[in-house]
């Protein structure tokens, strides 16, 4: 199972079986995107993460990190409207 690109069609996650056992990755690499989420909660920057994985491309780690906030605000209710107003 992979997660393409839109515009580019190419991989960005994928899970393959047999492969870091099974863990999501980023594509064309053995890095589990969740090292990114592990790094971002211990403080490192994007940069920092970026820089520690060479073979994680900016691509791959803004759209884990766009997958992670949809899903985020899909299983809570937590979208806001447009002009970034709140409800509460």
């Amino acid at each position: 199972m992979s997660a393409e690109d839109a515009e580019t069609k190419q991989p960005l996650i994928d899970a393959i079986p047999g492969r870091h056992s099974g863990d999501v990755c980023f594509s064309g690499t053995r890095v589990p995107v969740n090292t990114l989420f592990e790094c971002l909660a211990g403080g490192d920057s994007l940069a920092t993460f970026l820089a520690g994985f060479p073979s994680v491309s900016t691509a791959q780690a803004r759209f884990a990190l766009r997958k992670a906030s949809a899903s985020i605000e899909r299983d809570y209710g937590l979208a806001y409207p447009a002009d970034g107003s709140s409800n509460g």
